[in-house]
């Protein structure tokens, strides 16, 4: 079978056909668990949405989503062609400190008493209990002189240190926020606010809208 075979087949039954959809489809950092109206995309006039209540994302119409919107009122998209100069977020490299995995050694081992679990459980009577290990403080691994080089730091020892993703003129949008936004393939953000302290953003395959912290 052809990939466009399997991927029109792919959209007849409602699953992702490509990263951006499955992101969607899986729910990605983008629906809020605790909000009943929040907890599956919907679609309209042909967009398909998802948010978190901070985060609305929206993209071309998923097959297979067809739940309608969860809200009365449409939210007052912008025209992103008046729309002035876009940019994308940086990260800047601060410093370095010691890896938590190999505790500073460049190498680890696995952890004996959980096997790299990082959980050891036990039972007493008919209930079984766990917690994290003791040994290596739920990491799975321990630090050691004769073990394997910790791909955490590449054996170094230590790891780099990156200030939250930033643009110049967003400072509202918070730091969690800003960072998961910033892994979107070519994510591009609106200096100005669009409305009510909202910020608008692209990225290849959609385009959204994040509401800047109230202070």
């Amino acid at each position: 079978m052809s990939n466009d075979s399997r991927n029109n087949e792919g959209q007849k039954n409602g699953e992702a056909s490509n990263p951006l959809e499955c992101f969607v489809m899986q729910y990605g950092l983008f629906l809020d668990q605790s909000r009943e109206e929040l907890k599956e995309p919907w679609s309209e006039d042909g967009y398909t949405f998802c948010s978190d209540g901070h985060i609305l994302l929206r993209l071309p119409a998923i097959a297979g989503i067809l739940r309608p919107p969860p809200f009365d009122r449409k939210m007052p998209w912008p025209d992103a062609a008046l729309l002035p100069e876009m940019t994308k977020a940086k990260r800047v490299k601060v410093g370095t400190e010691k890896c938590s995995f190999c505790k500073g050694s460049g190498e680890v081992l696995t952890c004996p008493d959980c096997e790299g679990l990082g959980i050891v459980s036990w039972d007493v009577g008919k209930h079984e209990y766990e917690h994290d290990c003791y040994e290596c403080d739920g990491t799975g691994f321990i630090n050691s002189g004769d073990g394997d080089k910790c791909e955490e730091c590449d054996g170094t020892g230590r790891i780099i240190k990156v200030e939250a993703a930033h643009v110049s003129g967003c400072e509202g949008i918070s730091n969690v926020k800003m960072n998961k936004l910033a892994t979107l393939p070519g994510c591009m953000f609106s200096r100005e606010t669009i409305f009510d302290d909202v910020f608008y953003f692209r990225f290849e395959g959609g385009d959204g809208l994040v509401m800047a912290i109230r202070v």
